[in-house]
């Protein structure tokens, strides 16, 4: 009799413990997408934030980025490249911050760090047209820098184009800026 009932015990306890094991790893799991979804959130808060000095300062020097214009590479070569003093070299750099926060953007989507659904709902179509205004910029760094310090938020962009639901294309981009 000893000897069923240290059976009925072990079968129980085991099954306890299974059960444990079960619980946690739901829980753990619960966690993880409570967490993914929460830095998605924090993003999307942040993004005015981040990006509304550095988008006003752009458009106060390129107002034809309101209405779709592009800047082409031999003006993104010439912002880059300018000199303190010059008329572009404060643009320069909101250009450049702006563009780290979408690289940053990017990661979190492409490495699943943020829920994909939640922060690609809403800065998906911005994503789309600050590339599309500030590519001639992107394209231009990349060839002076020899490396794409945006790489992660061109290939997502560029992701994006293979996608029914997003547009990214340049419908609206046949005028681009000059100087």
């Amino acid at each position: 009799m000893l000897s069923e009932e240290k059976f009925i015990f072990d079968v129980i306890t085991s099954v306890a413990t299974a059960l444990s094991v079960f619980v946690l790893a739901c829980t753990l799991y619960l966690e993880y997408r409570w967490r993914r979804r929460k830095y998605a959130i924090d993003l999307l808060s942040a993004w005015n934030d981040c990006t509304a000095d550095h988008a006003k300062a752009i458009l106060s020097v390129f107002s034809g980025l309101r209405n779709g214009g592009a800047i082409d590479k031999d003006l993104g070569e010439k912002v880059f490249l300018c000199e303190k003093g010059h008329q572009y070299w404060d643009v320069r750099f909101h250009m450049v911050e702006l563009l780290n926060h979408a690289e940053a953007i990017a990661v979190a989507l492409d490495s699943r760090l943020a829920a994909k659904g939640i922060l690609a709902k809403y800065v998906n179509q911005a994503l789309c047209n600050w590339h599309n205004n500030l590519k001639g910029f992107i394209y231009a760094v990349n060839d002076i820098k020899g490396y794409r310090p945006w790489g992660r938020f061109e290939d997502y962009i560029e992701s994006l184009r293979f996608r029914d639901t997003w547009s990214c294309h340049q419908s609206k981009l046949n005028d681009n800026l000059s100087g």
